[in-house]
């Protein structure tokens, strides 16, 4: 009898999804919220970003702001942060998983105010180069091409299916 070799191809390891908290600010006025245009992804996307390690959730926020509006919480730029809301609950899970880097993304939205009459802009270098002020007391927001996180806060506010955060931390 002949034996001839099998080739055993290696167990594919499933691999296990780093955590990622991923911070934005809704930055509300007179029923529109900010949001920036992201160059290389071509959408509109809340002002945030991912937390460092064992970063404060303040100081993430305000890190993040600080890096792509020119925004600083200790030169009372910003008047309030009124808290944060864990939304991870109310998203399909297919809408937290980043399929790319691996990554489950646990999104904490912050409740911003600006000082009256302050205007923001981009940062330059920070890979946004427009600020819009979303309306989303009517459906304009819809004709826009929102990241998916966006598109739900806008749809949720506008439905009233979505509180802003009222807890201060």
């Amino acid at each position: 009898m002949k034996m001839t070799a099998i080739q055993l191809e290696p167990p594919v390891k499933e691999e296990k999804k780093s955590l990622v908290e991923l911070v934005c600010g809704i930055i509300p006025q007179e029923g529109r919220i900010l949001t920036l245009w992201n160059k290389s992804k071509a959408r509109y996307e809340l002002p945030g970003g991912k937390k460092i390690d064992d970063e404060d959730y303040k100081f993430c926020i305000m890190r993040e702001l600080d890096e792509e509006l020119k925004l600083s919480y200790k030169e009372k730029e910003i008047d309030e942060i009124n808290g944060y809301i864990e939304l991870v609950n109310q998203i399909p899970i297919n809408k937290c998983i980043n399929s790319k880097y691996h990554e489950e993304i646990i999104p904490l939205l912050f409740l911003l105010r600006l000082k009256d009459g302050f205007k923001v802009s981009p940062r330059l270098g920070s890979g946004y180069s427009e600020v819009r002020w979303m309306d989303i007391m009517s459906e304009e927001f819809k004709r826009y091409n929102l990241s998916e996180l966006t598109r739900y806060v806008c749809d949720g506010l506008f439905e009233g299916k979505l509180e802003l955060p009222r807890k201060k931390i």
